[in-house]
């Protein structure tokens, strides 16, 4: 059997899943548990993403073992992070994350 759920990020507008990755993913859920992440992180959601909602940027955040982790939210952005101003902040803050970590050493 398959599962299918609406979206708008494909022409058919449906993604289609198997069953069997769906009964495979149970095995890989993470947020019942602490997630054993001690690196700095950073969780960048769009507000108007339409296939995961934000808040569950904020339950990883909430599960990560690092004391450094970093919520920010995008209030035009949506699930792709396509825009070019999206890309930007990503862009930057891959930059900053890698000044952070190679002045820790």
């Amino acid at each position: 059997g398959v599962w299918t759920v609406p979206t708008k990020s494909n022409e058919e507008g449906m993604y289609t899943v198997s069953m069997d990755f769906l009964r495979e993913a149970e095995n890989h859920c993470i947020l019942q548990s602490p997630i054993p992440i001690t690196c700095p992180v950073r969780l960048i959601h769009g507000l108007k993403d339409e296939d995961v909602p934000w808040h569950i940027s904020m339950q990883v955040a909430e599960r990560v073992l690092s004391p450094d982790v970093d919520i920010i939210l995008r209030r035009h952005g949506q699930h792709r992070m396509a825009e070019k101003d999206d890309i930007k902040l990503i862009v930057y803050t891959i930059d900053d994350l890698i000044d952070k970590l190679t002045t820790m050493v």
